[in-house]
C-alpha cells in the first residue's frame, strides 16, 4: 500500500523466531521449536525476517572452582 507521502506501507507483520534448547541430553531439538513457530506465522501470515537458535547448555551442576580474591 502506498500512503499520501508517498512511502509503501507494510501490511503483512515481519517477525524474528527465537529457539532455545537448555539441555542436549532431553532429545530437545530447537528444529521442532521452529517448525510450530514457522505454522504460527504461516497461519497468521507472518512474514519471517530472521531466525534464531540459541543452543546454549545450563550451568554445571557441580561447582565451578574459582581462586580466592587477591588481598
Amino acid at each position: 500500500m502506498i500512503t499520501d507521502s508517498g512511502r509503501e506501507q507494510r501490511t503483512t507483520k515481519r517477525v524474528a523466531l527465537y529457539a532455545r534448547v537448555s539441555t542436549l541430553n532431553h532429545g530437545q531439538d530447537p528444529e521442532v521449536q521452529l517448525r510450530e513457530l514457522r505454522e504460527f506465522c504461516q497461519r497468521r501470515r507472518f512474514e519471517i525476517a530472521v531466525e534464531y537458535v540459541d543452543k546454549g547448555i545450563g550451568l554445571p551442576k557441580t561447582p565451578v572452582a574459582t581462586a580466592p580474591p587477591s588481598a
